[in-house]
């Protein structure tokens, strides 16, 4: 059996029917989230490129395959950013009849991330720009359709995708050009494009403006999904070039990849608790996050890649808390400005609860799994420059101060619902939501659980082969 077939073209066969057959919401999502679970579970589990016994039965994964030319690799070092994919998706489709995604949402959801698994595995790396490109125009209509027909932050955000092509591509070449290896002029100029056009499809700083209007203009549970995908599927791409060529990480990019994760971490914890509508706060939390990213990736590689995966762990589990108890406040109180949303906290508990421990996770708090990971950035950040740890602490503090600016708008304002009315959902409402809380409070106080074991496996895995 090919790894390429089973983790690329199964998925997006399956998606291919679910947008054809288009069933119910629930129903969809069930068989996209069994099917997630199962390439979850297989990459958890049975290496690539190595024979495995199961009773009376031999089998191997073979790690490449060609399809129309084109030859794809998935190495067993690729195994740690598959289960991270795969795993989003799982916690995604768990809530997305909880959050009335449409009846397409599952279908386009594993074509999407069909497309990222390819643009992972597909040799030479350049092509997967343009896969890239089609995973971001295939999901326009999660972003865009009858109940969210506002499309500035669509837009804007599917120029900057499409504006990133061309930078890629034209890198990509001069990148090809530089037989020598080195850091010419040539490669320093490469590298500039490729960082240009890495921060337009991450929406870094200072491109951020499509996640902002993206988060006020669409549901939340589907902005979790873009930013998931891009996140995991750009940043491992975009990481194959950072270790992989050594003379890149010799020039001054580090000082540049601190510099601007710092301050996209303070700007987006400094902008977060004064907005006045709750998805924006979760589209400035998705900036400071992602400046924490950037920060892990200026580390060495032994610290910065266990660490790049156990935040992008944290951001999959609390975002998608936050985007499924969003999305269910956004269907009750008719929006997220705070205004529709004052008291709902004593009639919607869990979802406000679910969203608050969201908020919480991120800034970095003790006692959540969101705090090993800020407390190992504070430390790295403290043997560089006071000035950068200044800045992580201050966003820090402005993403703690949303969160409590959600707990007093949700249990403490004067709203009219002031009676539990959670019981009247059904368990496809309450469940996903509930296990998640449980998995992020889980995290947190046990996180032996999963940090040793994941940073484990990288450490094993993909520092062994770095890149895609």
């Amino acid at each position: 059996m090919k790894a390429p077939w089973l983790w690329m073209l199964l998925p997006g066969l399956l998606g291919l029917v679910l947008l054809v057959w288009r069933p119910p919401t629930r129903q969809g999502a069930w068989w996209a989230g069994a099917l997630g679970f199962v390439l979850l579970s297989v990459a958890s589990v049975v290496p690539i490129e190595a024979a495995v016994l199961w009773g009376r039965w031999a089998f191997r994964l073979d790690a490449s395959m060609v399809v129309l030319g084109r030859q794809f690799v998935l190495p067993d070092a690729a195994r740690p950013w598959l289960i991270m994919l795969y795993a989003g998706l799982v916690l995604w489709m768990a809530g997305a009849y909880a959050a009335r995604a449409p009846a397409y949402a599952p279908g386009l959801a594993l074509m999407t991330i069909a497309l990222g698994v390819g643009a992972l595995a597909v040799r030479p790396p350049l092509y997967a720009v343009l896969l890239m490109a089609m995973a971001a125009w295939g999901s326009l209509p999660l972003l865009v359709h009858r109940e969210a027909p506002q499309a500035r932050g669509a837009v804007r955000w599917l120029a900057f995708q499409t504006l990133a092509v061309p930078l890629l591509l034209y890198a990509g070449w001069l990148l090809s050009l530089n037989q020598g290896g080195g850091a010419t002029p040539l490669s320093l100029r490469a590298v500039g494009l490729l960082g240009l056009g890495v921060a337009l499809l991450l929406a870094l700083f200072p491109f951020h403006s499509p996640i902002s209007l993206l988060s006020e203009e669409t549901s939340p549970h589907a902005l979790v999904w873009i930013v998931l995908l891009t996140t995991g599927v750009v940043g491992t791409w975009a990481m194959g070039f950072l270790y992989g060529l050594p003379w890149v990480r010799e020039a001054r990019v580090l000082l540049w990849l601190r510099t601007v994760g710092v301050l996209m971490w303070a700007l987006g914890g400094l902008m977060a608790p004064f907005q006045r509508h709750a998805g924006r706060m979760l589209g400035y939390a998705v900036l400071a996050e992602a400046g924490m990213m950037l920060v892990a990736l200026s580390l060495p590689a032994q610290e910065g890649v266990p660490l790049f995966f156990l935040l992008w762990v944290v951001r999959l589990v609390a975002l998608a808390l936050w985007g499924t108890g969003l999305a269910r406040l956004r269907i009750v109180g008719g929006g997220l400005a705070f205004r529709g949303l004052l008291g709902l906290g004593r009639a919607y508990p869990l979802a406000s609860v679910s969203v608050v421990v969201a908020a919480l996770t991120l800034a970095g708090v003790p006692w959540l799994p969101g705090f090993p990971t800020r407390m190992a950035l504070w430390e790295a950040l403290a043997r560089t420059s006071l000035w950068a740890l200044g800045g992580a602490l201050l966003g820090t503090g402005g993403l703690v101060g949303g969160a409590f600016r959600l707990v007093g708008g949700l249990f403490t304002g004067a709203g009219e619902q002031e009676t539990p009315t959670e019981r009247k959902f059904a368990w496809g409402d309450v469940f996903p939501l509930g296990m998640t809380l449980f998995l992020v409070v889980l995290g947190g106080l046990l996180p032996d659980l999963w940090v040793v074991p994941l940073i484990e496996i990288v450490q094993r895995l993909w520092l062994q082969s770095p890149g895609p």
